[in-house]
């Protein structure tokens, strides 16, 4: 999806395809010959029909080039020029009938999805269940450090938190991101390294009295804080670029 702004294009798109699909599958889409209908078409205001028919007709339009081809659209379209209309050009055209166009114009909507779109949802629910365990983890220390334990006390939560984040950033690192995400990924990892190599300064300093530990551990919190919103921030983007 090319443009002068790639990602706006590519939400708008996937947007359309959504608002077809849902419809779609809970049999509320319009029938292709009133999309054809001029008076239908401008008698359809309530809420989010308009969208609806123009997120329709755009999604018909990617199942015939999908299913028949560029060239045979065009086809269609030089019938239509001709003044025939879209029940007897496809027909024509494709040797289906319009109803079965149609039905399978519907079942294609209902399952429709783009491997692309696929693997990047099934990548970021990875990453956010990554990030909901990290935040599990920082909720258990604070819940253990305001209980005012002995430092001796606190080291087998220190060493489980330590040992829980490894997993967790093992769990990035066996990942495959979309290439398009690679920048993502990167992203992800080096915050997940950086959450760990936190603890450990913290679980060092419980073990061993170092104040100097304690404090560079108190000094990667900024650098954590902005790792975490920006990692964050990244997510999001991805969300709502890609309408996940």
């Amino acid at each position: 999806m090319q443009g002068s702004n790639p990602a706006a294009t590519r939400l708008q798109a996937y947007g359309a395809a959504d608002t077809a699909t849902f419809a779609a599958r809970t049999g509320a889409i319009f029938s292709l010959s009133s999309l054809e209908s001029q008076s239908s078409w401008n008698g359809r205001t309530q809420q989010d029909e308009p969208n609806l028919q123009y997120a329709e007709a755009y999604m018909a339009v990617r199942f015939f080039i999908e299913r028949y081809g560029s060239a045979s659209l065009m086809e269609v379209v030089k019938d239509l020029g001709a003044g025939s209309t879209t029940s007897i050009a496809i027909p024509r055209v494709t040797g289906s009938t319009y109803q079965s166009f149609q039905d399978s114009f519907i079942a294609w909507l209902k399952s429709w999805e783009t491997p692309e779109r696929a693997a990047i949802r099934t990548y970021i629910n990875e990453l956010n269940k990554v990030a909901a365990a990290q935040q599990g983890i920082r909720v258990a220390r604070a819940s253990e450090l305001s209980q005012q334990l002995s430092q001796t006390a606190l080291l087998p939560g220190r060493r489980e938190r330590v040992n829980d984040a490894l997993a967790l950033l093992e769990s990035i690192r066996g990942l495959t991101s979309p290439a398009s995400l690679a920048t993502l990924h990167g992203q992800a990892e080096a915050q997940a390294e950086r959450f760990v190599d936190w603890l450990n300064l913290e679980l060092r300093w419980g073990e061993t009295g170092e104040a100097t530990l304690r404090e560079r551990a108190n000094a990667m919190l900024p650098e954590l804080g902005a790792r975490r919103t920006n990692l964050e921030r990244a997510i999001v983007d991805v969300e709502l670029s890609y309408s996940l």
